[in-house]
C-alpha cells in the first residue's frame, strides 16, 4: 500500500495508526496516564499522538505499541487494513453500492434501565422547550 505523506496527521496512515492505538487502549480500559507510565512518554504527548495532532515517529510507535501490549508492526498492519476497509467503503459509496446497516430501534414500551428512564422525561421536556412548546403543552 502506498503511503501519502502529504496528508495531515489526522488522515492517512498516521491517523489510522492513532485509531488502532486508541482501539487497543479502549479494549484494555487504559488511561492516557497509564500509557504514559508504561511508555515513558509524557501524558500530554500521548494525548497528542492519539488524537492525532502530531506525527508518530517509529521509535515513539514502538513505545506506544508496547504500552498496549502489541508490536509496532501489528499496529501498522491493523492500520493498513483499516485504510483498505475505508478505501473499499468509499469506492462502494462512489459507485452507488454503499451498504445500509440496519440498526435496531427501541419500541415505545421497551424496558429501560433506571438510569435511562430517569433521563427520558428531561430529554423530552428539553426537546419540547427547544421546539417552542409551552409548559402547558408539555403536560
Amino acid at each position: 500500500m502506498a503511503v501519502d505523506l502529504s496528508k495531515p496527521h489526522a488522515e492517512g496512515l498516521n491517523g489510522a495508526v492513532a485509531a488502532e492505538l486508541r482501539a487497543e487502549k479502549a479494549a484494555q480500559n487504559l488511561t492516557n496516564q497509564e500509557i504514559a507510565d508504561r511508555s515513558g512518554i509524557p501524558v500530554v504527548s500521548v494525548q497528542r499522538y492519539l488524537v492525532p495532532k502530531r506525527g508518530i515517529e517509529v521509535v515513539v510507535l514502538e513505545k506506544l505499541a508496547a504500552a498496549v501490549g502489541k508490536k509496532a508492526s501489528e499496529i501498522v498492519e491493523a492500520a493498513e487494513r483499516r485504510l483498505e476497509r475505508i478505501a473499499q467503503f468509499e469506492a462502494e459509496e462512489r459507485a452507488g453500492q454503499g451498504r445500509v446497516i440496519p440498526m435496531p430501534r427501541p419500541g415505545l414500551n421497551d424496558d429501560l434501565s433506571e438510569e435511562t428512564s430517569s433521563v427520558r422525561p428531561q430529554v423530552a421536556k428539553r426537546s419540547a422547550e427547544e421546539a417552542g412548546a409551552s409548559e402547558f403543552d408539555q403536560q
